[in-house]
């Protein structure tokens, strides 16, 4: 029985057992594996809310946050350990809108991308940007994806998760600390440090 299987068998047992007797005296352990199957989808396929999932490809060399099939933020393994150094940073301004202070944080994390959090958008926002022709300013683009504040636990939950069934991806590095990240010369010829002079409308 593959793995999917085994987490919709457990899923069904375990719903009938919550209608059997109340949710209070189930024990520990199974409340724990309840959990885990309504997480794990698959090995590499964790569910994020009602709509949203952290995806990892069958040759472990790609991450991607996907909405269905129109939105959805994709991470080259180098992008996708910069980004994870944002997480602490990310939950910080997000303590920091619940007090009620203003929040307006923006990081590059790779490539074209962006992580943003304002108080304006109740939403941590992954976005690409480019830069149109004969300017210098970026500008957004409509390829994103948002999760929700109260998908942000489920989220992180899904990354440790993630990195514990597949200990390549929790190995990945970011790209600045390569050797070829040496100079100032090198990190411009690299296009996750520096996107923008090769991004276009």
């Amino acid at each position: 029985m593959s793995h999917q299987a085994v987490s919709r068998s457990l899923q069904s047992i375990f719903s009938n057992a919550l209608v059997c007797r109340p949710y209070p005296y189930l024990k520990a352990a199974t409340i724990a594996l309840l959990n885990h199957s309504l997480l794990d989808i698959s090995m590499n396929t964790f569910k994020i809310g009602n709509d949203r999932s952290l995806k990892l490809n069958k040759k472990n060399d790609s991450i991607s946050i996907e909405k269905g099939s129109k939105k959805a933020a994709h991470f080259t393994p180098a992008r996708w350990a910069s980004f994870l150094q944002c997480l602490d940073e990310i939950d910080d301004q997000l303590r920091k809108l619940s007090d009620g202070e203003d929040v307006a944080y923006y990081m590059h994390y790779g490539g074209a991308w962006h992580v943003s959090l304002t108080k304006w958008f109740r939403c941590v926002d992954l976005r690409k940007f480019f830069i149109p022709t004969g300017q210098t300013m970026w500008k957004p683009t409509k390829t994103s994806i948002a999760l929700r504040h109260n998908e942000w636990p489920t989220f992180k939950q899904a990354v440790d998760k993630l990195h514990c069934d597949n200990p390549t991806v929790a190995n990945f590095t970011s790209c600045f600390l390569n050797l070829d990240h040496t100079t100032p010369q090198l990190i411009a010829t690299c296009s996750e440090c520096n996107p923008y002079p090769l991004t276009t409308t």
